[in-house]
Parts: C-alpha cells; structure tokens; sequence
C-alpha cells in the first residue's frame, strides 16, 4: 500500500455509548485523508460489520473487520461466585485476515455472549486457542493484559503473557500496540512494550484507539460517556478519558507522533496488506438439508406433507371432500419442488419443529406459501385457515419465486435452550425477493457453509445484531 497509515484500533456508533463514529462519516474521511484502508473494532461485538464492509467498498476503502474483545481474567465461566467485579475483564483486539477468520471471529463473538456473558461479553483464551486461525490480534490498549502488567510493574508477567500470544497467533500475527494519546500512563506502557519488542522481536503497531471523527468531538463524547454511566459532568468520579486525542486522525498528524517507535508505522500498512476479506454478499448461503436415508429431499417434504394432512384431518374433520385437498396438495408439491424450494421448506420445518419442541415462541407465519396446504402439513406454522384461503388460486407461486414464507421465532429464548443465535432480537426467516417479469426465475442454490447448519443467512432482525455462525 502506499499510504503510510491505516487505523487499526476504531470504534464505531456500534460500540454502544462508546463510540462516536457514523460509518458513512467516518469512511468518507477515511478516503479524503488518502488511506486506504480502515479497520472496525467495536466493543465485544460485530453488530455493524455488514453494513461497514458495505460502505468501504462502495466508497474505495478496504474494510477490515475486527472486535476489540473482553477477556476474562481466567475462564470464561466464572461470574459472580468467583468474587469478579463488573469490570474484571483486558481488552485485545483481534482483526480478521480471511474468511476464515471472519467466520472464527463470529464464532468468538458468539460464544463470549452466550457462554461467557458478565457485564460483557467475554472470551478467554481456551476459546481463542479453539478459533485463532485466520486472526491479527494487537495487545490492546491501557485495559490490555500486557499493558495494564507493564503498568503493575510486574514485566515478568506481560513478558509471559506477551509469548503465550506470540506463540498461539504466531510471529507475523501479533503485535505490540503502541498508541500515543498523550497520557502518562500510556507513556509507561509504551516504554514497556518497546522494551518487550527488542526481548521477544514481536513487531510494534501505532493505533489511535479512535472513538470519534474530529477533535472538537471530545466534549460530545463526554457527555456519552455520562450517559453510558449515568452519571453528570459535574460528579468529579465520573468515567471520563483524560485526553483529546482519541480521534481519526490523518496521516500527517499520526505518523510524527510514532517516529521512536520502530516500524509502528509502516506496520499498519502490513497488517492491512494481511488482511483480504472477501464476503459474497451477493449470495444467498444455504445449507444442504440431508434427507434421512431413502428419501430425497423432494421425496421427503412430500412424505411430511401427506402425513400432515392425514394428522390435521383427524384431528380436524372437514367438511370439503378430502380429494379436493389431496389434489390441491399435489398441484402445491409439485410448485415447490419444480422451483427447488424443497430443501428451503425441509429447513423452515426443521427450525419451526427445533423451536416447538422447546417452547420456544414462533409466529404465525405469512405469505404465500404459509396460507397454502403444503408448508402447514410440513412445518405447522398456523392453524388451518379457512377453505376459501386454502383452494383460492393464489396461494402458490409459480410465476416467480420471492419469500414464500415468514414467519419469526424468539432469538433470545431460542439462544438460551440451544445456543444457536447469538442476539436478543427477532429473526425473520426469508427468502430473497425475484423479479415478477416474465421471465423464470433461477433455481434457488443450496449451498453448505461449513458442515452443520445453524440458519439461513438471509435473515432480517429488528436490531440488526444478528450474525450468521457457521
């Protein structure tokens, strides 16, 4: 690259009353200042990853995606009885290199909520060793491990603490983080880190630990911080970052700032060059759906569906002919598996039975395909709707597909009694829109991410929070 700078240490609006940035903002400077590249690293979470690597590339900035994670002192399971205080946690930021660690990186995020939640969600390092691959991590900033055992005086320690990192990412996948904000304290943690990097040969990384755009934005976000704490400006114990520096700065203002510091600068650029993630955002991910042995998945969602029906009909007699709703089957059936949306419907079914058995809340369900006779037999979305909705002509889709069904179960319950989700939201579970021209649409693709499925990626949520694990 030939800019001298990236930011690799930055916090969006994502970093819940923490960070100041807007993303279009932030990225739109970020290409005005003539770098390149930008990494995101919000607190413990990737809530607004999508959306950045969006806007990156439509604006020409490479988007590198990271978290500055929590760790946990020890493991990740210990909360409350262990004697741990709110803010028992070191910080470490951790930056995807590939899709690989991308997805590792979702994977951390996802377990530090639902394994290791206490006041934040935290990972510890049995985890990190389980998912590293693909992954930069920098030391951190003041609430890093290192950091904060220079700051203890205790150098032993953060000698020991800074090997045991080396050797898990290994030596062209860790750095020292070096920031210069001003603060003392920062000062002693440099000159430890400094002395670290000539022992164990670990490269050093300049960082700004950017938390909002401009330099007159410190005072708004000192109000943030109020806010986060509930606390006024003017209670003196109040959580407050003792400098002005913490903004994106450009090249020219950051890179004099480094020059003690060997290569901090010019390795910025070599982390970015490192890391070349590419999501097909494109795409829709589905996994393959494996029929028990002797079906094929057509074969199988017919199975269901008959079944069904038998079943809904003897508990619920009706007065219409039962040829009329057996023909009305096959004519649906035969829609269906024509368009290869069986495997969709075996995976809508599978989730809506998964949730079921576990009391877990699921919606009614719309659309097209959910006020027809197949998809209740198979997945039992609804109750029966009336004749006139069930035999009306329009109740399938053969010009076209779109989402046929819509339905919403509870993420929050739902990550609770199977750790599947990683959010409290509400997940709706769809299909990619197609044209209504006359033309026929493409046979949906199936495609398996990674061995065993855990949902759709095309989902929406209410908060935007949810990301697919794989």
């Amino acid at each position: 690259m030939t800019a001298s700078f990236v930011h690799l240490h930055l916090h969006t609006q994502f970093s819940l009353l923490d960070g100041a940035n807007q993303i279009e903002p932030l990225i739109r400077q970020i290409k005005t200042f003539g770098q390149p590249a930008v990494a995101m690293t919000d607190h413990g979470n990737m809530f607004g990853a999508i959306e950045f690597y969006r806007k990156a590339k439509e604006i020409g900035v490479k988007p590198i995606i990271g978290c500055e994670a929590y760790m946990a002192l020890g493991s990740r399971h210990a909360k409350k009885d262990s004697g741990l205080a709110h803010n028992d946690y070191y910080h470490l930021i951790l930056l995807a290199r590939n899709l690989t660690g991308y997805q590792n990186l979702i994977k951390l995020v996802s377990k530090a909520y639902l394994e290791g939640f206490y006041y934040k969600p935290r990972m510890d390092k049995e985890i990190l060793k389980e998912h590293h691959e693909g992954l930069i991590a920098l030391s951190g900033c003041l609430s890093g491990e290192i950091p904060y055992l220079i700051g203890q005086k205790d150098m032993a320690g953060a000698l020991a603490v800074a090997g045991e990192f080396q050797e898990l990412f290994g030596k062209e996948h860790f750095y020292l983080e070096v920031q210069a904000n001003g603060l003392d304290h920062q000062r002693i943690a440099n000159a430890g880190l400094i002395e670290i990097h000539k022992k164990l040969g670990i490269p050093l990384a300049g960082t700004n630990d950017c938390h909002y755009l401009k330099k007159e934005d410190a005072r708004p976000h000192e109000l943030m911080l109020c806010l986060q704490t509930g606390k006024t400006l003017s209670d003196p114990a109040r959580m407050k970052f003792d400098t002005d520096q913490l903004y994106v700065k450009s090249t020219d203002e950051i890179a004099p700032a480094f020059a003690e510091f060997p290569g901090a600068v010019a390795n910025t650029c070599r982390i970015a060059d490192c890391c070349d993630l590419e999501l097909a955002l494109n795409k829709t991910h589905l996994p393959q759906y494996k029929a028990p042995e002797g079906y094929t998945r057509e074969s199988y969602v017919e199975y269901l569906a008959i079944e069904g029906l038998k079943s809904r009909l003897t508990e619920r007699p009706s007065t219409i002919p039962l040829a009329v709703y057996e023909q009305r089957l096959r004519e649906e059936l035969m829609v269906i598996c024509s368009m290869g949306f069986a495997g969709y419907f075996l995976i809508v079914w599978d989730i809506i039975r998964f949730a079921r058995n576990r009391n877990i809340p699921v919606g009614p369900g719309r659309g097209s395909a959910a006020g027809s006779r197949s998809p209740m037999r198979c997945a039992s979305p609804i109750s029966i709707p009336s004749s006139t909705r069930c035999c009306s002509s329009g109740s399938s889709i053969p010009n076209g597909y779109r989402s046929p069904i819509s339905t919403w179960t509870s993420a929050w319950t739902a990550a609770a009694k199977s750790s599947t989700m990683s959010s409290r939201s509400t997940v709706r579970i769809m299909w990619p829109r197609s044209s209504r021209s006359g033309r026929s649409a493409p046979r949906p693709p199936f495609e398996t991410w990674g061995g065993s499925w855990r949902c759709p990626t095309r989902t929406r949520t209410k908060s935007r929070n949810w990301s697919p694990t794989s």
